[in-house]
């Protein structure tokens, strides 16, 4: 994989990201969803409970998604919290831990952290430090970049290195990849995609050729396809 530079990106392997993020366990749970004027812990909270609350998105492969007959979730964020179960309740003394799953999207991922329907919420979520929302991010445990994916009878004609003037580029609306877009690209003419399954009816739109190219981060895009 490579990033809007076209440099070679790293590959981290689950177990490595679960290492890491495990590491991370106390401040980010603490420093996710608690005002620091709160006595209560979110250690506390699970411990009195016995819930750990976590939501995740089931539309962002390999990181969140439903499959199999049960239509479970399952995907890397699946792993971690797996993992973050296990290593809550062994700092619990071994206490019990059950998981309540929500579903996350791009438009509500952030308020059920900081509105505490969840102290966790794991995805593809661009780190970023201009949301007035008490809430903060773990360490970056991926890396990918915006990337497009364009129909193999058009691969010589699509430049991306040029102004792209006059294609039509599929986005999600409200992502980082828009705003990169509409500032690389200002000539382009990018046609917004809401909703749940919007990463897939762009990829739909592209196949029908009723958009030129479809933009996301590349490690969705490859999972969508």
């Amino acid at each position: 994989m490579s990033n809007r530079n076209g440099a070679r990106l790293p590959h981290l392997k689950p177990s490595s990201i679960l290492r890491h993020l495990l590491s991370l366990l106390a401040g980010t749970l603490q420093g996710l969803v608690v005002p620091t004027a709160q006595a209560e812990t979110v250690l506390e909270s699970i411990r009195a409970s016995g819930l750990l609350q976590v939501a995740i998105r089931d539309d962002s492969v390999p990181f969140g998604f439903r499959d199999g007959p049960a239509n479970q979730w399952t995907g890397i964020c699946v792993d971690f919290i797996e993992a973050l179960q296990t290593e809550i309740s062994a700092t619990l003394g071994g206490q019990p831990v059950l998981v309540k799953f929500y579903q996350s999207s791009l438009f509500n991922r952030y308020n059920l952290v900081a509105e505490k329907v969840v102290v966790v919420e794991c995805g593809p979520n661009t780190i970023r430090r201009d949301l007035q929302l008490p809430i903060t991010f773990s360490q970056p445990f991926f890396v990918t970049g915006t990337q497009f994916l364009v129909a193999t009878d058009r691969l010589g004609a699509f430049d991306s290195d040029g102004d792209l003037r006059g294609e039509r580029i599929g986005v999600l609306g409200g992502t980082s990849n828009s705003e990169f877009l509409a500032a690389r690209y200002p000539e382009a003419e990018l046609v917004n995609f809401q909703g749940f399954t919007a990463r897939r009816l762009g990829v739909e739109a592209l196949m029908q050729g009723r958009i030129d190219a479809f933009a996301s981060d590349g490690i969705l895009l490859f999972g969508e396809a």
